[in-house]
C-alpha cells in the first residue's frame, strides 16, 4: 500500500470532533472551531503615533527652523485619558504615544520638531493633516476576518483576540489518546536497567507527540508480549480513547501479535506501507476508535 493510499483510507474513516467554549487566555495550541470576525475597530479612536503636540496641521503651514510659529499650549492628553478639549486654531495640546487625539486637531507634530516655553509652544517644521495620527480602524475595521476555523492558536493569535475583547473561543475537543509500547525487552525509565534489555523511550516520544499537537495522552503504558495483555488493554482503551498508538509487535515476528488481535477484535485498513522506515504500519479501526501500530 502507498502512503498515498494508506491516508486516503484513514481520512474516510475520521470523524470530527465537537466543540467547547474555552477562555482565551487558554487557548494555546487549540484548534480552533469557529470563524473569528472582528466587533470592534483596531485602534477603536484616532490616537497619537508620537509623543508631541496635537495640533491644526495649518497653523504649521509655512513653518521651517529659520521661519518658526509660536502657538498656545491649552492643555496635556496622557494615554488611557480623556478629554474634553477642542482645540482652535493657534493652539496646541502636548500628547503622548497612543494617546487619544483632541477635537478640533487634525495632525500632531513631533516632539522633536517643538521647544516649549511656559504655555507658548514653538514649531519648526510643517506637516500635513493626519501626520502621526493612527487613524481609527486603520490597522484592524470593524467586520475584518480575523481567524478561520481550523487554524492552530498561537501566543500572536491569543494576543490578537484579546486587543479585540474576545474572551472565549470555541475550540475543537481534544482526541484522547491512550498510548502503549509493546516488548518484553522493554524497562520502564526510572527502573534499573536488567542485562539484554532496554529503556522504554518509544512511548515517551510518542506521548510528547501527541500533546504537541494537539491530542490528550490519557494513558501512557509498557505492556509485554502478552496476547491477553494487549487485547485487554485495545478493549478498555476503545471505550474511552479515540484513537490508540502501540509501537512494537507490528511485523512478523513470533511475538507480533497486534495484527490477529486488531483483525479479531475490529479491522484492518491498511497493514505494511511502501516506505522505509516504517513499512510495518498497521492502521486499524475498533467501534469508532483509530489504532496506530508502529514498528518498534
Amino acid at each position: 500500500t502507498s502512503l498515498e493510499e494508506a491516508l486516503e483510507q484513514l481520512y474516510y474513516k475520521i470523524k470530527l470532533n465537537s466543540a467547547e467554549e474555552i477562555d482565551t487566555i487558554n487557548a494555546l495550541n487549540r484548534v480552533l472551531a469557529e470563524d473569528i470576525t472582528s466587533k470592534i475597530n483596531i485602534p477603536p479612536f484616532d490616537r497619537s503615533a508620537m509623543d508631541g503636540y496635537a495640533v491644526k496641521a495649518e497653523d504649521t503651514f509655512g513653518v521651517s527652523p529659520s521661519n518658526p510659529k509660536v502657538i498656545k499650549k491649552i492643555g496635556t492628553v496622557e494615554i488611557g485619558e480623556q478629554t474634553d478639549l477642542v482645540l482652535t486654531s493657534g493652539e496646541a495640546v502636548r500628547i503622548s504615544t497612543g494617546a487619544a487625539i483632541p477635537q478640533g486637531s487634525d495632525s500632531v507634530i513631533k516632539i522633536e520638531d517643538t521647544e516649549i516655553d511656559g504655555d507658548k509652544v514653538s514649531l519648526y517644521t510643517s506637516i500635513v493633516p493626519g501626520k502621526n495620527i493612527s487613524k481609527k480602524g486603520e490597522d484592524i475595521p470593524r467586520g475584518t476576518d480575523i481567524l478561520r476555523a481550523g487554524i492552530t492558536i498561537k501566543a500572536s493569535h491569543i494576543a490578537l483576540l484579546s486587543s479585540l475583547g474576545i474572551k472565549h473561543v470555541k475550540v475543537k475537543i481534544k482526541p484522547k489518546v491512550s498510548v502503549f509500547a509493546v516488548g518484553d525487552e522493554l524497562i520502564e525509565v526510572g527502573n534499573p536497567l536488567p542485562i539484554n534489555k532496554i529503556y522504554n523511550s518509544n512511548s515517551p516520544m510518542v506521548s510528547s507527540l501527541v500533546e504537541t499537537y494537539g491530542g490528550s495522552v490519557v494513558r501512557e503504558l509498557n505492556i509485554k508480549d502478552n496476547k491477553d495483555e494487549i487485547r485487554n488493554n485495545l478493549i478498555k482503551s476503545s471505550d474511552d480513547s479515540q484513537i490508540i498508538i502501540f509501537t512494537g509487535g507490528t511485523s512478523v515476528g513470533t511475538k507480533d501479535f497486534l495484527p490477529e488481535i486488531i483483525f479479531e477484535n475490529g479491522e484492518v485498513l491498511v497493514h505494511g506501507i511502501a516506505m522505509r522506515p516504517g513499512s510495518p504500519v498497521l492502521i486499524g479501526i475498533k467501534d469508532q476508535t483509530l489504532i496506530f501500530c508502529l514498528p518498534g
